[in-house]
């Protein structure tokens, strides 16, 4: 065995060095048989934090890398006696980190683990995504399950989570406005699994229509599920975050968390509210290891933009808003909005990426038309923008 200390790009290198004279194991870093001590932790303390999972260095913390190197089969142990202690420098990071080599010794209480000639494996890292029954959150919950997560998938449409079972996700029902129901899937998990590392809070919906015609139950039916759905969830992650001194929340916002467009009031203000909820969290919860990101995704091939055009032709599509109405929901299911947009794999695959990273991102914005869209409405003045935007969703002057 060997426990490793500095970045994981080193403890890589070591662990290639020391193959030829390691009894061969599979080993995982980060995982039960072999860990990643970062500098100047205490070598028992990390020990007892990496059995979970984790990297440990001075109170921070890290979600575990799950890389497994096969060591070379057939050699001897390298040492044997006490823990022995050797400096290495990595040419490419140019900094020192120390490489301990546990001993097979008696003497160590993981003594046993190294003469054990059985593949080890880490622990699994948890993850809950909301909104997993189709679109981004099904397709993040089969990203996750394909790169080794154990994932609960959370939807009120159980039924249609069925074929994802057969990839190992496991469906949950939830109603992501109904305490009761957020808090029996939480429970579930922990129940299950004992913690949950990462929490990716997708579940949202499209209500377009003109600010005069919305009805505030539905205005308010927005707020439920894109706001306090996911910060209700958030509230009760967080407790088991904080005793395992680790986790990611991701919170998919939208690029209509930065711009806005016309007869999307409500919309909007859920998603800015959002990315302003995420922001004050990630300040909040750095003290206990865990990290917060957004991701701002553009036009996505999904359910979104049918389910918004035909809230808004229900609203706004007669009346004195109905020009404007209708050519939003033109705008949003048309074949070359559909032909131009991006699949929903792309952000599950930036979600993944942001999960599996020591240094996230605070946000990503990814899809067709986020970055540049962003981009204009961050450099152009208002009156500018808001011609933009009308020239794109072809609504009058």
């Amino acid at each position: 065995m060997i426990a490793f200390t500095g970045s994981t790009k080193v403890g890589v290198h070591v662990s290639r060095d020391a193959a030829p004279t390691v009894q061969r194991v599979s080993l995982a870093l980060g995982g039960k048989s072999a860990y990643i001590v970062l500098l100047d932790a205490d070598l028992q303390a990390a020990v007892e934090v990496a059995v979970a999972g984790v990297m440990s260095n001075s109170g921070e913390t890290c979600a575990a890398h799950t890389r497994t190197l096969p060591l070379a089969p057939g050699s001897t142990p390298a040492t044997r006696g006490r823990i022995g202690r050797q400096a290495s420098r990595s040419s490419s990071a140019g900094r020192r980190s120390t490489a301990l080599a546990l001993a097979s010794s008696s003497e160590h209480p993981l003594h046993h683990h190294i003469n054990d000639r059985r593949p080890t494996t880490m622990s699994t890292t948890v993850a809950l995504v909301t909104g997993g029954s189709s679109g981004i959150g099904e397709a993040t919950a089969r990203k996750l399950a394909a790169g080794g997560f154990t994932v609960y998938a959370a939807a009120r449409r159980v039924q249609r989570m069925q074929p994802l079972t057969e990839l190992g996700i496991r469906p949950l029902a939830m109603d992501i406005t109904d305490d009761a129901s957020i808090q029996a899937g939480v429970a579930n998990i922990i129940d299950e699994q004992g913690r949950v590392d990462v929490l990716v809070n997708n579940a949202g919906y499209g209500s377009y229509g003109a600010l005069e015609d919305v009805p505030m139950d539905e205005a308010r039916a927005q707020m439920e599920v894109n706001v306090f759905g996911a910060a209700r969830l958030t509230q009760l992650v967080l407790p088991h975050m904080r005793a395992q001194r680790s986790g990611t929340i991701v919170n998919v916002t939208s690029m209509g968390g930065k711009i806005y467009t016309p007869l999307g009031a409500w919309y909007h203000a859920t998603k800015f509210a959002l990315e302003a909820i995420s922001d004050c969290l990630r300040m909040e919860v750095k003290p206990f290891g865990i990290n917060v990101v957004v991701i701002e995704p553009g036009g996505i091939r999904t359910e979104w933009p049918g389910i918004a055009a035909e809230k808004v032709r229900a609203v706004s599509g007669t009346g004195p808003y109905a020009p404007q109405g209708n050519a939003v929901a033109q705008s949003l299911v048309s074949e070359s909005t559909q032909r131009r947009s991006s699949p929903p794999e792309l952000i599950a695959k930036t979600i993944a990426k942001t999960v599996t990273a020591r240094r996230p991102k605070t946000r990503y914005a990814v899809g067709y038309g986020a970055k540049p869209i962003i981009f204009m409405h961050d450099v152009l003045p208002d009156r500018a923008f808001d011609a933009l935007i009308r020239r794109a969703t072809g609504v009058p002057s």
